[in-house]
């Protein structure tokens, strides 16, 4: 009884902490996958390029989850978040909102070794990756389409797919052996505490006006 009091009080969370991020890089238990992700409805589109985009953006999320369950099976947790466009016609796709609401799926990133990441709408880069990052993961990603502070970079990271064949090759090589996933969680956490935790965020902005005033 307690233990469901618990979990339903954490479900229905609202608000939520720097600490709920933050993970640190630890050798883990399984080299599994995660990638929780949502569709856009092309039918809420202002423009032809924009129902375009969310097109493209929709079928490569569509076909990583398929490529990826066919290739981990139990070791991938992958599917959509509920909603009208995903549950009408890629029902077999959406995942239970056990599994994603916010605080459940703050754990499942720190419950799984390799995080996916792809390009949000207009290029954007999306809340995923700073997720992944604060929880010290290993992340494969989209290129990203804008720079970060930091130095910030691929293989360094994360490691850089285009295609679904390229994603399932890195997923790979961060499965292969624990020295390049752990190099990987690593630099994540050290850049995290650097750059992305917000206190550290704020100063860095601050140190930049001041030195280029």
């Amino acid at each position: 009884m307690k233990t469901n009091k618990l979990t339903k009080k954490m479900s229905s969370k609202s608000f939520f902490y720097e600490r709920d991020f933050e993970f640190y890089p630890v050798r883990p238990a399984r080299r599994n996958v995660l990638f929780l992700t949502r569709l856009w409805d092309p039918g809420e589109a202002k423009s032809q390029r924009s129902v375009e985009l969310r097109t493209r953006i929709n079928q490569t999320r569509i076909e990583c989850i398929n490529r990826c369950r066919a290739e981990y099976g139990t070791e991938f947790t992958g599917g959509l978040f509920i909603e009208k466009y995903a549950s009408k016609n890629y029902p077999e796709l959406v995942m239970d909102n056990s599994l994603t609401n916010k605080a459940s799926y703050l754990q499942a990133v720190k419950d799984h070794a390799i995080c996916i990441a792809t390009t949000g709408l207009h290029n954007s880069i999306g809340w995923k990756m700073g997720e992944y990052v604060a929880a010290s993961r290993g992340i494969v990603s989209e290129p990203l389409k804008f720079e970060l502070p930091g130095n910030f970079t691929k293989d360094q990271h994360y490691y850089e797919f285009e295609t679904a064949d390229q994603l399932i090759t890195q997923i790979n090589k961060l499965r292969a052996g624990d020295t390049d996933l752990l190099r990987m969680m690593t630099n994540n956490f050290h850049y995290y505490n650097n750059f992305v935790k917000p206190e550290n965020m704020v100063l860095n902005s601050l140190m930049t006006v001041l030195n280029n005033s």
